[in-house]
């Protein structure tokens, strides 16, 4: 069973590397600006935190006044953000009939002086004498008792604890099965990818499913735009560069659905591991065929580094002195120079040229 540091582990990894990404998966749930990456983060990093602190760090032996005062309103918290982590994940608001604490925390840190809607005084919360570190005591003195004091309110402090963890846990666990519904459904359909051949004349079927399922993987190479990829399809048999780019393309598709489909088959009951960032990189190799030594691995590196987003540092000519007088990269680099303004040519020229310099 899954410790509830790690339930949230669980629930962040789906939403980083799936719902973030993914439109198809976004649709099944309450998807808004309020409930993008940033505001989520903020919530799941409190629970996160305050988790820490009241279920692995409170001792309740050690406890005074004002450090239970503190756990009681993470607790009521982390209840509060809970009910929004539902919401985004299209479950009702939990259930917290019977749950004293959100009483307690009401009365003695909400409101301990409450007034009704015509300005009167209702009711006024006293703590009962010191605190043991055992039980919360307090009196209330409410209105409609003429403010006698009324019988002693008293709650043990461990079992409020233990009951606060299990609603916790209950409610994790009703997301993790949400996700895994999600999850389960969408792997289904992404799989589909894979029955596909391995083979250029397949591409128009992986566009389309690709658009539909998988769109993350346009933002891995600007040439992977949909509407530059098409028109590589149709020059495909003109020049070697739009076929290698088809190629890539499709290669890419699946082997990134593979380790999705790898993933998700974990499923959310194993502790999640790190899925690599679709971030462009440039992937250095030792032992390219074309440099020959580490001081121009590292030149090119940094020139293809400027030339992938245009930067003005770098032009395509920089790179002559390192591809070896190679007839077949050195007419890439006078292609992307060529039509330096054109993201379809450009773009082709550069991921084949990555390729022939061993960059790819």
């Amino acid at each position: 069973m899954l410790s509830i540091s790690e339930k949230i582990n669980a629930i962040s990894h789906f939403w980083i590397y799936y719902a973030c990404y993914y439109q198809t998966i976004r649709k099944k749930l309450n998807w808004s600006e309020k409930n993008n990456p940033t505001f989520f983060g903020d919530r799941i990093e409190y629970l996160k935190l305050s988790s820490e602190l009241v279920f692995e760090k409170y001792n309740p032996k050690t406890v005074n006044l004002l450090s239970l005062t503190g756990a009681i309103q993470m607790m009521y918290v982390q209840q509060d953000l809970l009910d929004e982590l539902r919401m985004i994940f299209r479950l009702p608001q939990a259930n917290k009939t019977g749950y004293v604490l959100r009483q307690m925390r009401n009365e003695l840190i909400g409101h301990p002086i409450s007034w009704d809607e015509k300005g009167n005084l209702k009711s006024t919360v006293l703590w009962n004498g010191g605190f043991n570190g055992e039980s919360i005591d307090y009196v209330k003195y409410a209105s409609e008792n003429n403010f006698e004091p009324e019988e002693e309110t008293k709650y043990s402090l461990a079992q409020i604890l233990i009951e606060h963890e299990k609603f916790v846990n209950k409610q994790f666990d009703e997301i993790i099965r949400k996700i895994n519904s999600i999850r389960k459904k969408y792997q289904s359909q992404i799989a589909g990818i894979l029955k596909l051949q391995d083979d250029t004349t397949e591409f128009p079927k992986y566009l389309r499913l690709t658009q539909q399922l998988f769109e993350g993987v346009f933002e891995q190479s600007h040439a992977f735009r949909p509407d530059i990829l098409q028109e590589y399809y149709t020059k495909i048999h003109e020049q070697n560069r739009y076929k290698y780019v088809i190629e890539q393309f499709i290669s890419t598709i699946r082997n990134q659905v593979s380790e999705t489909v790898e993933d998700m088959e974990k499923g959310l009951t194993e502790k999640t591991r790190h899925v690599p960032s679709q971030d462009f990189k440039v992937k250095l190799i030792s032992n390219a065929k074309n440099l020959t030594s580490k001081n121009k691995n590292h030149t090119v590196d940094y020139i293809l580094s400027k030339l992938v987003e245009r930067k003005p540092v770098c032009l395509p000519s920089d790179l002559l002195p390192y591809v070896n007088e190679d007839s077949l990269a050195i007419a890439e680099i006078q292609h992307m120079e060529k039509y330096y303004q054109s993201d379809l040519e450009y773009y082709s020229a550069f991921e084949h040229l990555c390729f022939l310099i061993g960059h790819q």
